[in-house]
């Protein structure tokens, strides 16, 4: 089983993305943060290549060693806090 690596793309001023961040902490599971308002151009490639994600907080979920990256995003995979972190544990 490979480590699995997790992106919080996010930006100030999310509540939904600071309710999220203190869930991760509170789980114990890391994480890096990307802020889609300083990185515009990596979040804008985000959402051409991967169907309707349009809202903050998304996850990113990367396996390095298997080259594969799988999406959580708000408004699409999950509606509030508790559901996103429930799905990205079944991913992990």
């Amino acid at each position: 089983m490979s480590i699995k690596k997790i992106i919080l793309f996010s930006h100030d001023g999310c509540k939904e993305c600071k309710e999220l961040k203190e869930e991760l902490h509170k789980e114990e599971i890391p994480y890096r943060v990307i802020n889609v308002l300083e990185q515009r151009n990596i979040w804008e490639l985000i959402q051409q290549e991967e169907d309707n994600i349009k809202f903050t907080p998304t996850l990113c979920i990367e396996s390095p060693k298997e080259g594969l990256r799988e999406f959580l995003a708000a408004g699409r995979d999950f509606n509030n806090t508790p559901e996103g972190i429930t799905k990205l544990k079944n991913l992990l």
